[in-house]
């Protein structure tokens, strides 16, 4: 898995390339005042949104300085709803396959069918409970076999 840039310049470019029209609001959970963001889409207007909205990112990290971080940045792109923007940085990113099973060690995991096995029913309930227990679906497929 990617590593996250000590000075966030990389998550920054990443988080300004796909934020779009939500770069305003986002910068607001951010904690920046409206004057910055007048100021940074009045001075970088000529230059487009990707620009505006890493400029803004960037606006930020100096204002907020060691206070801003990568979970300051990432909670701020979920309150807005913007998860396909998490998605996209490394720290958004869910862990690879090689990394290991994502379920509980206890549950048996084969790599190779990447399920989790079916657990079978206990023995000891009799068979016509077993049925009742099915939901309706599976009572109708029951009932046909």
């Amino acid at each position: 898995m990617e590593e996250v840039t000590a000075d966030l310049t990389k998550e920054l470019q990443i988080v300004a390339d796909h934020i779009g029209n939500d770069w305003k609001r986002l910068l607001r959970y951010l904690s920046l005042k409206d004057n910055d963001l007048d100021v940074v889409d009045h001075d970088y207007k000529a230059d487009g949104l990707i620009e505006k909205a890493y400029q803004g990112l960037r606006k930020w990290k100096q204002q907020e300085g060691n206070e801003a971080t990568m979970q300051k940045l990432l909670a701020a792109l979920k309150t807005i709803g913007r998860r396909d923007v998490i998605e996209k940085l490394p720290a958004g990113r869910p862990p690879d396959i090689a990394a290991g099973p994502s379920v509980p060690s206890h549950v048996p995991y084969d790599l190779t069918e990447r399920t989790v096995p079916k657990q079978p029913m206990s023995e000891d309930i009799p068979h016509s409970k077993k049925r009742k227990r099915l939901p309706g679906f599976l009572k109708t497929l029951w009932k046909s076999v």
